[in-house]
């Protein structure tokens, strides 16, 4: 049976359900919403448990317009509640290989999926590899080579709707072979 096939409510439609969400009304998110964004963006995987990842969040809407200049695909900036910077802190890296690119997914995906649960909209803005938008980004917030961006969320209360995405391709899944 493909998934979601349970035929109840479950968390799982929060999977489902989430999509990226580029305009929002001006109503502001509590204080209490973003510490749970925050605290389910630190429940996710990491490395060797190395947690590399830490955060900004900015409500300064001047700088969230800054960013806009240096990242072409961030307009949803200039509209949303506030934004969390995802950054990895490579002083905090155990490994030497880049799995710190795969921590700072995980939390970023994290975060999407409570963003959802709370009935607010968010996009993730991919920062890294991008090293234009990785030096403009460290340029306005005065950040030292050893704190990479890695994504921005926007985040706010949603003023669009987006259908459900649940597809389900067999065509994609192997079992045991190629």
């Amino acid at each position: 049976m493909p998934p979601g096939g349970i035929g109840l409510y479950d968390p799982l439609e929060y999977l489902y359900t989430r999509r990226s969400i580029r305009r929002y009304t001006n109503e502001k998110v509590s204080p209490e919403m973003i510490k749970e964004i925050l605290l389910a963006g630190m429940a996710a995987p990491s490395t060797g448990n190395q947690r590399p990842w830490e955060y900004l969040v900015v409500d300064d809407r001047e700088k969230m317009i800054e960013i806009t200049k240096v990242h072409n695909l961030s307009e949803s900036l200039k509209e949303a509640s506030f934004g969390i910077l995802v950054a990895a802190n490579l002083n905090k890296l155990k490994y030497p290989a880049d799995w710190w690119i795969q921590d700072c997914a995980a939390t970023s995906q994290n975060m999407l999926i409570a963003i959802n649960m709370l009935k607010l909209g968010g996009v993730w803005l991919g920062v890294y590899p991008y090293e234009d938008r990785v030096a403009g980004v460290r340029k306005i917030f005065g950040l030292s080579e050893d704190i990479v961006p890695f994504s921005m969320i926007s985040v706010g209360y949603p003023a669009e709707t987006r259908r459900s995405k649940k597809d389900y391709h067999e065509e994609i899944v192997h079992w045991n072979k190629w």
